[in-house]
């Protein structure tokens, strides 16, 4: 009789127990809701996907976009141009990157528009935070100013890409996707494409079923089916550019096998979610620039303006580098450079500032600027009689 009552009062404990630990769960998975939504908007559909397991979604209906569920309101202000400026923390910043961002800045500020600064961290392994402080210290002594970022704060943050993955997570659910565990050596050795041009994905894992409770030995990335049709981006200085994404790149990585986010679907999802209008960047960029104007067309996305510097040049026509002798903006702010000289160096390599002007400082850029002409001329840097202190 003792024992039968022991056994129900452990059974009756028991069964206590897991539901009290049912209940733990669920509370953190509302909390956890809760708090994804806050950051990026309501998750309609907060798939949580193994990396061994298939996945095919049919877009949503257009008439609720994913940019109003990224940011909790409309992201297109058609009366205030939204510029942007995304540095990647893996290392000091070059002057070629700083002219991007010269550029960038002046072309939102020149038109009283507002202008954001984003760190683009994905890479886990490159990224460190001691590489954005410097960052953020170099922008600051060149002149260059901005309105929302990881330092100020702001209404469509957090402004650092490592801390938006619940974002990418639900845009992610909302396109057909599929796991692959094809390596870049095998794609390269199977592509026909010459020496230095991107190959085009064959398919090889897109129809092939992988059970989610198998072990994988190898990393699993997955990819989107993109689907066929022309695509066209345009640009004000390099025009238009026709694509057939999935006959000319193939179905293209979302997410690495490592777990890390690429990053054309991140600066998609990004730019809509804090509201960009305007992407001034390197030209660098121009031709992955169709990808992401498909990605914003299934997401339901706006397309912004894009516009695509030319790279910087050394003094032999070629892109500058170490070797010509460049230093990164840090050395010379840490060195004593007049920072006006800098920049006067940086706006007259686009033709910004005639050969006369030594020195300016970037708000003085703004009096006589035409946005249009921004990155239409690409000089040589000039570097010695300009960035002496």
């Amino acid at each position: 009789m003792i024992e039968r009552t022991i056994a129900r009062g452990v059974a009756s404990m028991q069964q206590s127990i897991v539901a009290a630990i049912r209940h733990f769960f669920v509370l953190v998975d509302v909390r956890a809701r809760e708090a994804t939504e806050e950051r990026c908007g309501p998750v309609r559909n907060p798939l949580r996907s193994g990396p061994h397991v298939v996945i095919r979604h049919a877009p949503r209906a257009a008439d609720v976009t994913i940019a109003r569920a990224l940011s909790g309101t409309d992201v297109v202000h058609p009366r205030v141009t939204i510029g942007r400026y995304a540095p990647s923390p893996s290392g000091p910043q070059h002057l070629g990157n700083a002219r991007t961002a010269l550029l960038a800045w002046l072309s939102a500020r020149s038109v009283g528009g507002r202008f954001v600064l984003r760190v683009e961290d994905l890479d886990p392994d490159r990224s460190r935070r001691i590489h954005e402080d410097t960052i953020l210290a170099d922008l600051r002594w060149l002149g260059i100013d901005w309105d929302e970022g990881p330092d100020v704060g702001g209404s469509h943050g957090p402004y650092r890409q490592s801390e938006r993955g619940d974002c990418y997570l639900d845009a992610l659910a909302r396109l057909e996707t599929f796991a692959c565990t094809c390596s870049r050596r095998e794609l390269r050795e199977s592509a026909s494409a010459p020496h230095g041009v991107e190959p085009v994905y064959p398919g090889t894992c897109l129809h092939r079923l992988m059970d989610p409770w198998s072990p994988v030995a190898r990393p699993v990335s997955t990819r989107w089916h993109a689907p066929r049709g022309s695509v066209q981006a345009t640009d004000p200085r390099l025009g238009v550019l026709v694509q057939d994404v999935a006959t000319d790149i193939g179905d293209f990585v979302l997410r690495r096998g490592d777990g890390a986010w690429a990053y054309q679907l991140a600066v998609v999802v990004d730019d809509a979610a804090m509201g960009i209008t305007e992407v001034v960047r390197g030209d660098d960029l121009w031709t992955s620039t169709p990808r992401q104007v498909l990605l914003q067309r299934a997401l339901g996305l706006p397309t912004p303006r894009y516009a695509h510097a030319p790279l910087l040049l050394g003094r032999g026509g070629t892109k500058l580098s170490k070797r010509d002798g460049a230093p990164d903006v840090a050395a010379l702010r840490e060195g004593g450079a007049d920072p006006r000289r800098v920049v006067a160096a940086l706006a007259r390599s686009c033709g910004l500032l005639e050969n006369d002007t030594r020195a300016i400082d970037a708000s003085a850029l703004l009096a006589d600027l035409d946005p249009t002409r921004l990155g239409e001329r690409n000089a040589p840097l000039d570097l010695e009689p300009d960035l002496a202190p």
